[in-house]
């Protein structure tokens, strides 16, 4: 999740001096899709077991 983040940050920090390229635009939106899928995965991961009420148990 830090390596997402570490490159988030490096490609909007370039993207603040100049337009991103191709190749840079490409890149950041696949690390985005990247660090939301590995959020909702431990997101899952850390949910609350649930009954068969859907209660929290």
């Amino acid at each position: 999740m830090n390596r997402h983040l570490a490159e988030i940050i490096a490609l909007v920090d370039a993207a603040e001096t100049r337009p991103l390229t191709e190749d840079e635009a490409i890149r950041l939106r696949n690390v985005l899709h990247g660090y939301d899928q590995t959020r909702r995965q431990l997101g899952a991961i850390l949910a609350k077991p649930r009954d068969r009420k859907g209660e929290a148990a």
